[in-house]
């Protein structure tokens, strides 16, 4: 068996101090000369660094810990991309721990975040940041919110309202009044409404706007048949299988969408474009926002300020909503 080799081998083999070869595994100050000897000794020596020993020794461990609900939550996987070409174009890795809903589940992931002495937490779907808050606080360690507002720790919003907005516009120009906003997340759904709202005071129109909150799409399903008889015009949907849920529902009773009712969604799955009809969707550069969560968190870890990514939002109108 091959025996592994060690920072001492490597000092040797290029006649520099131990110390020096720790400095420069480390990023810290070493000539260009001895690095030059150092690069040379690792790759003729084959040298492999234990990344968990060493990170034990270094100020900052290049680790971000990431607490998602769950991968296919909404729009999880964009954002989850974006923050992966983030994390590697800054020579930091990613850590990512479900916690399934679930309160508890999610103090664990953060102890055992703690206990593994990542430089900071990401919280993609916390729903109250105060269940955290004193373990936060306690042990100071680094956090950031996502999409959520926290009143003790920094968190970064996709400008959901912004979206809203440019919806309400859209309506505003399509003629519709009576409004029926499905939405899972109160938070999500309350900021999209007051930008839907600014939209039609812009335009000096009124409207009515209906919110249902809902559990899951099964439950869109079945509440379906309270909406068909409320005369709404336009059925607003948090995510595309809420939308098909109901677009489902309203095939078998032969409620002809956009002839009687207009839907549409927010999100960025294509497979809003392979129902019948196609849905006409309010899309958010997910993975510009995902880049921005760990542009930030690097940003509170090494102590500079961020550099933000444009989040643009884009509606792509299709077959559920009436042409004007």
């Amino acid at each position: 068996m091959k025996q592994k080799v060690t920072i001492e081998d490597v000092a040797k083999h290029c006649g520099v101090s131990k110390s020096s070869v720790s400095r420069y595994l480390n990023q810290g100050y070493v000539s260009e000369k001895s690095k030059e000897k150092i690069a040379k000794a690792i790759e003729e020596l084959g040298f492999e660094r234990d990344f968990f020993a060493s990170r034990l020794k270094a100020k900052n461990n290049r680790m971000i810990g990431i607490i998602a609900s769950r991968i296919n939550e909404n729009d999880n996987a964009h954002i989850l991309e974006g923050m992966q070409r983030q994390w590697n174009a800054f020579d930091y890795q990613g850590v990512l721990l479900f916690s399934d809903c679930d309160s508890n589940k999610e103090m664990e992931c953060l102890k055992r975040f703690y206990a593994q002495g990542v430089d900071g937490v990401i919280f993609l779907n916390c729903d109250n940041p105060e269940n955290v808050k004193d373990f936060v606080i306690q042990k100071q360690m680094k956090v950031l919110f996502a999409n959520h507002t926290c009143l003790y720790a920094p968190f970064l919003d996709v400008e959901e309202r912004r979206g809203g907005e440019i919806l309400g516009s859209y309506c505003v120009s399509h003629d519709m009044e009576r409004i029926l906003s499905v939405i899972v997340d109160k938070e999500k759904g309350a900021k999209r409404e007051r930008g839907f709202r600014k939209a039609y005071e812009n335009a000096a129109k009124s409207c009515t706007y209906e919110m249902v909150e809902i559990q899951s799409p099964v439950d869109a399903y079945q509440q379906a048949k309270h909406w068909i008889h409320c005369d709404f015009d336009v059925i607003i949907c948090e995510n595309e299988i809420i939308a098909l849920a109901i677009l489902k529902y309203f095939h078998e009773v032969f409620v002809h969408v956009p002839q009687n009712i207009s839907i549409i969604c927010f999100g960025n799955r294509e497979i809003s474009s392979f129902s019948y009809p196609s849905l006409t969707t309010m899309t958010c550069d997910y993975a510009a926002f995902g880049s921005n969560l760990v542009e930030e968190m690097i940003a509170m870890i090494e102590m500079r300020a961020p550099k933000w990514k444009d989040v643009s939002w884009k509606l792509s109108e299709k077959e559920s909503t009436r042409s004007h």
